[in-house]
């Protein structure tokens, strides 16, 4: 059974509000706020919309960058040194931000691809058995008898 709307409370807490704020969003008490972000299900759905959240916000921060460096670019053409100065500082700062964000990335990536062969290779050695190893198999009776290996 839910109490009070569940939809409105996922999004007040997926957007990081206070659980009062939550609370009221979804009109209930903060006590059971807190007992519905126990729920996996409930934790879950606010992942979910955190994460959905994020997406859009770095949706919109592309949709801009290029409006951005415009605007930057054109500073750079201004006849005031000071003011070129800082944008050219801003672009350079960036994209070392930029670069060192997608080196890390690669690298990840690199490391999951590598944790993901190595957990192949672990789970075809545990399949497989050891050679001259005794293969037991049930008889009729219930018990095992040891059989040659195969």
């Amino acid at each position: 059974m839910t109490y009070g709307d569940e939809a409105a409370l996922v999004a007040a807490a997926a957007a990081g509000r206070p659980l009062a704020q939550v609370a009221v969003a979804a009109g209930v008490s903060v006590s059971t706020v807190q007992r519905r972000l126990r729920d996996p299900e409930v934790a879950r759905a606010v992942a979910v919309a955190r994460s959905e959240l994020r997406r859009q916000a770095v949706a919109r921060v592309v949709d801009l960058r290029a409006s951005a460096l415009n605007r930057v670019e054109a500073i750079l053409e201004l006849a005031d040194p000071a003011l070129a100065l800082r944008a050219a500082t801003l672009i350079l700062n960036m994209s070392l931000k930029v670069e060192a964000a997608y080196d890390f990335h690669d690298r990840l990536a690199a490391l999951e691809e590598g944790l993901v062969e190595e957990e192949d290779e672990v789970d075809d050695e545990v399949t497989r058995e050891p050679e001259g190893a005794p293969v037991v198999v049930p008889s009729a009776g219930g018990s095992c008898v040891e059989g040659g290996a195969s």
